[in-house]
């Protein structure tokens, strides 16, 4: 087969979708009409070749379209995972913070209780050692008062007598004894005596001499030793006495001080019978600084 031959044979094959198709030349005496033919398989074969590009392109678009919704669809899922991992985490912070403020609520409350137990306690050790001290100021004060009372002066009347002269046998007055039975002297001592017609004209106190501007005799009592002070000595009271008329009453008050410094006061009241026949304790002004009711 010529050159000739061959190209006339390469004009009437074309390509249909990749397939080589035969196109049996025509018997076309025209040249011009076998160009056309030419120029139109050649067209044709231009326009299968754009198609076959294109779909090509259409198929790359749409595999890569599919592998970017694949991405994106991964990337979705792994944004929701992210998603959840976060809120997993903040669920197990969050838990994570109730507990540790329930143990801290906890903690504190047991710390709470701890503390106030600690101040129970200090409480209870310084009611103690207060309860202690005065046990202790007590036992010093009773022993100080034992000693007080062991060692002081006691001063007291404890009697009256009628006051008869050498030679006589009628009285010309009474007087009233008193005597310190104490271990240590009455120091300061001082006494006020009264008379009165009637147990009723007693007043509840007597006055100290001591608070008044006027002197007043004072002594001091040693231990036993006796004193006494004129109960009644006027002679108008003497004289009606003897006569068998009612005796009326000597009442006083004797004050004194003790070693340590302590005043003391106590009274006294006798009933004086008529001819001074006897003498009897009154029912009243029978107080002393010792009593539970002190002036």
């Amino acid at each position: 087969m010529t050159d000739e031959q061959n190209q006339e044979k390469e004009r009437h094959v074309h390509l249909e979708r990749g397939i080589p198709i035969f196109t049996p030349p025509l018997e076309d005496p025209d040249p011009q009409k076998r160009r056309e033919r030419e120029a139109e398989a050649t067209y044709r074969d231009n326009q299968l070749s754009l198609q076959r590009n294109i779909l090509l392109t259409q198929i790359g678009l749409v595999f890569f379209g599919l592998l970017g919704a694949g991405i994106g669809i991964w990337q979705a899922n792994s944004a929701r995972y992210s998603v959840e991992i976060a809120d997993r985490s903040v669920l197990l912070a969050q838990k994570t913070e109730r507990d540790s403020r329930v143990i801290s609520e906890k903690q504190l409350t047991e710390a709470a209780k701890q503390f106030d137990e600690t101040l129970r306690q200090m409480a209870n050790q310084t009611n103690a050692q207060r309860d202690s001290a005065k046990a202790a100021v007590d036992g010093v004060k009773a022993v100080h008062d034992q000693m007080r009372l062991d060692q002081r002066a006691w001063v007291a009347a404890y009697k009256m007598e009628s006051v008869i002269p050498k030679g006589s046998q009628i009285p010309v007055g009474a007087n009233v004894l008193y005597s310190n039975t104490g271990r240590t002297p009455a120091f300061n001592f001082r006494v006020h005596e009264a008379w009165r017609q009637t147990e009723a004209q007693i007043p509840q106190y007597d006055d100290d001499p001591a608070q008044s501007n006027a002197p007043y005799p004072v002594t001091t009592l040693a231990p036993n030793e006796i004193g006494n002070s004129p109960g009644v000595s006027h002679p108008d009271h003497v004289a009606s006495i003897n006569a068998g008329n009612p005796g009326g009453f000597a009442y006083g008050t004797l004050w004194y001080d003790d070693f340590m410094g302590g005043h003391h006061w106590i009274q006294y009241c006798f009933e004086i019978a008529p001819k001074f026949a006897f003498f009897q304790a009154c029912r009243v002004h029978h107080k002393s600084s010792d009593s539970p009711k002190q002036r």
